[in-house]
């Protein structure tokens, strides 16, 4: 798996290759989750803006989740095992970590007042994207390809 230091996602499959239960420091905290290709886009449509109308767009932009898909670290635990079979697992960690937020969200309202951008995948959608690339990785399969064709999918929706 690409290296992502204390990433839950990353660690995860870095355990679930290793055959050893992944470890989630703060199960509870509830985290804004979002596939990746949610955000570029509200990114493209924001450069599109600000080719078309100068600066009138320029400034700080959120390009975050619906609010109904911030889960706590545990949930999004669960489903990755769940997806990925087998023997995966994880645990909740027994070491004393840094202080992190319980909540952590973004308010994406500007962007989808101004720019009329949404998210267009759920949670479950992206989660379930997330691990089918994970799995060609795993397997030795052609990432490029199966990106490719995730992007494909996603100008679809």
């Amino acid at each position: 798996v690409p290296k992502a230091d204390d990433r839950l996602i990353p660690d995860l499959i870095r355990a679930i290759q290793a055959d050893t239960p992944g470890i989630v420091r703060n199960p509870k905290a509830v985290r804004p989750w979002q596939h990746v290709l949610d955000c570029l886009s509200g990114y493209l449509v924001l450069a599109h803006q600000l080719l078309e109308s100068d600066s009138d767009f320029s400034g700080a932009w959120n390009f975050g989740p619906s609010t109904l898909d911030a889960k706590p670290a545990s949930n999004i635990a669960d489903r990755i095992i769940s997806l990925w079979g087998g023997k995966a697992r994880w645990q909740t960690s027994t070491q004393t970590g840094p202080h992190e937020a319980g909540f952590l969200a973004l308010d994406s309202t500007k962007a989808t007042t101004q720019l009329q951008w949404q998210p267009k995948l759920s949670l479950e959608d992206a989660l379930d994207l997330t691990v089918q690339w994970y799995r060609a990785y795993d397997n030795g399969d052609d990432v490029r390809a199966m990106t490719l064709a995730q992007i494909s999918d996603y100008l679809t929706l």
